[in-house]
């Protein structure tokens, strides 16, 4: 589906379909979108452990099917990052 053929009551019937356990990671993902004029709560750094646990990060990658060994996941994304210029 293109972009002209996507209509707003469309995109507002899928997010309705979405399982309320997930509407963490629906909203996050709508925010990604709007670029840089996201929320203040999304902007806000994490910079202390108590920030880490009180923020949503914890078990973001909870419901992901994809991901069969977390551990390797977060070898290989560190991977990559290390190789980015």
């Amino acid at each position: 589906m293109s972009l002209p053929d996507i209509t707003p009551d469309q995109l507002i019937n899928a997010i309705q379909h979405i399982p309320p356990e997930r509407w963490g990671e629906a909203m996050r993902a709508i925010e990604s979108l709007q670029g840089p004029t996201a929320t203040v709560e999304t902007r806000s750094s994490v910079r202390t452990g108590v920030d880490l646990r009180d923020s949503k990060l914890i078990g973001i990658w909870a419901d992901r099917t994809d991901i069969s060994d977390n551990h390797e996941f977060a070898r290989e994304l560190r991977r990559q990052a290390e190789q980015r210029k």
